[in-house]
Parts: structure tokens; C-alpha cells; sequence
């Protein structure tokens, strides 16, 4: 992907942002509806997006049950060990709950909406690659669900794996695999309302980010060192990791590629929404999931240069 056309497309994303931003500043909605707007994200589109994009590949079920299952442990494995690790480092800061989001952005990926058509543009010979980002986004749901509640709220119940249970993603496999795997795609009358809500992902994203941002101190927010630490961790040592470790995996080359691409997306809005709806430091929230947004614009095309 060209190194303007990737910056582009970033911006394109960014400006679903503006709205909320400008609506919250001429107070023609209420900064209370990002919660609302959260779950939203959290238990319609992200379930949708899921089922959308084993859909899409449901002719390869037989070649591919192989290998998803070892990209879901290998990705679950990495985010819990990384997140774990970051726990370690910056615990003793967690005075400051911004540190507390940095753990959690700097790990958490936007695999869904934004990864789905990275490895629909970057892998085009490969379009089984699509169905990774899905298998990934459920592997840091788990996480999410799971360790990344219990270092948002310092709540030790959240680090039960019974957790995982109120992840939508997890949920939605329940009606995604048994179709997966006997080949049994969605009816068109189906299929279509599924692709359009799952689209609606990003938008609604971006919208509660400039929301948030409205409604903080910019100033403050954007002056936080710990947002620029979570977009570094992010954007270049967590892909770089996690391509050096696989590098030296029996795994298909392809698979391999499509691990890092994944890793080199931006923090998911899964940061954001679970600092709206658990109380979680929602500024710092924002500001993190938007300058990793902004910074993937130069990140990704620099990043791969290496495959």
C-alpha cells in the first residue's frame, strides 16, 4: 500500500471524528451519550463485524480450521503476556489512571474495522487473510474481558476466566462456528443488514472519540506523556516483537504476515468503550485510540517495508 494512499485513508477515518467533536461543542447532544454509543460498539457491530467476516470466507472452512486455531493461541498468548509485562512495569503509576489505559492501548488492536480491509488491500492474492482479523479481534476480547478489566478497575474478579463469558465476541461464536464449519453461509436477507451494521463500527468509533475529546482539556490530555508511550508500544515495538517471535515459527508465510499487519493496527475502540462504560479514564481513553490513529497514518507503511 502506497505511503500516501495509506495516510489518506487514515484521515478519512479520523474525520468521522469531527462530528461528535462539534455537536459536543455547540451542546446539540449530551456528552452522557458515549456510553450509550459504547455499548452499542461493544454488543452489536463488533459481534456483526465477527460474523461478516467468517461469512466471507466460509467456502475455505476446510483449509483454513488449522491454522485459525493456532493464530487464535499464538495471538492470545502474546496480548496476555505483553499486557501482563506492561502491568508490571507501570503498576507503581497507576496513581495515575491514564497509565492504567496505557497498558491497555498499547496491546489492544483495532484487528476488526480496521484490520479486515488492511489485509484486503495488502494481501489481495490472500483473501482467506480476512477471516484472521476476526479470529484475532475474539483473542483480544478474551483479553480484554479478562485482564484488561482487572487493570482498568485494580477489580481482582475481573480476573476470573469466567469473564470471558460477557465478551460479545465470544458469545457470537456460538452461532458463527457451527455455520463456519459446515459450510452454511447467511442468507443474502440476512447477510446484507450483517455487513451494513458491521460497517458501522468505525463510525460510531470515531463519533464517541470526538465526543470525549469535547468534553476534556485538550491541553491536558494531549500533554500526557503516557498516550504517546501506549501509541509507541502500539505502533512499532509490539508488531516488531511479535514478528521476531514468529519469524521462527513453523507457520505459513502468509499466516505469518497477516499476525504482523494485524499488530501493526492502531489501539481499538474496545479501549475507549470499556473506560465509558466501567468508568475508566475516558479522556486519556480517547486521546490514546485517536493519536494511534493518527500516527498509523505514517507507522504501517514504514512497518511494512519489513515484509
Amino acid at each position: 500500500m502506497p505511503f500516501f494512499d495509506t495516510a489518506v485513508k487514515v484521515l478519512l477515518m479520523l474525520a468521522y471524528a469531527l462530528p461528535g467533536f462539534v455537536f459536543v461543542k455547540l451542546k446539540l447532544i449530551r456528552i452522557e451519550t458515549t456510553s450509550d454509543l459504547s455499548k452499542i460498539l461493544l454488543y452489536v457491530c463488533q459481534p456483526m463485524l465477527e460474523l461478516y467476516s467468517f461469512n466471507k470466507v466460509i467456502d475455505s472452512a476446510d483449509r483454513l480450521a488449522g491454522s485459525l486455531g493456532i493464530f487464535l493461541l499464538v495471538t492470545l498468548a502474546g496480548q496476555a503476556i505483553l499486557i501482563f509485562i506492561l502491568y508490571l512495569i507501570f503498576r507503581k503509576k497507576y496513581v495515575d489512571s491514564s497509565y492504567r489505559i496505557l497498558c491497555l492501548a498499547s496491546v489492544f488492536g483495532n484487528m476488526g474495522f480496521f484490520g479486515t480491509p488492511l489485509l484486503e488491500t495488502l494481501l489481495p492474492q490472500y483473501p482467506d487473510a480476512v477471516v484472521y482479523s476476526a479470529v484475532f479481534a475474539v483473542s483480544m476480547n478474551v483479553v480484554a474481558w479478562t485482564l484488561g478489566l482487572f487493570i482498568m478497575t485494580g477489580d481482582p474478579k475481573y480476573q476470573k476466566p469466567l469473564g470471558i463469558l460477557k465478551c460479545p465476541n465470544v458469545a457470537a461464536l456460538v452461532i458463527i462456528l457451527p455455520l463456519f464449519f459446515t459450510k452454511t453461509p447467511l442468507p443474502e436477507v440476512i447477510a446484507e443488514p450483517v455487513s451494513l451494521i458491521s460497517k458501522m463500527s468505525l463510525p460510531i468509533c470515531m463519533f464517541s472519540c470526538g465526543m470525549r475529546l469535547a468534553a476534556s482539556d485538550l491541553k491536558a490530555v494531549f500533554s500526557k506523556k503516557s498516550v504517546y508511550i501506549s501509541s509507541l508500544i502500539k505502533l512499532v515495538i509490539f508488531p516488531l516483537i511479535v514478528y521476531f517471535v514468529t519469524y521462527f515459527l513453523p507457520i505459513a508465510p502468509e499466516l505469518r504476515t497477516g499476525i504482523y499487519l494485524l499488530c501493526c493496527c492502531p489501539s481499538a475502540a474496545i479501549v475507549q468503550s470499556l473506560a465509558e462504560i466501567y468508568d475508566g479514564d475516558r479522556s486519556a481513553a480517547a486521546a490514546s485510540v485517536l493519536v494511534a490513529n493518527v500516527l498509523c497514518a505514517i507507522s504501517i507503511p514504514v512497518m511494512c517495508l519489513l515484509v
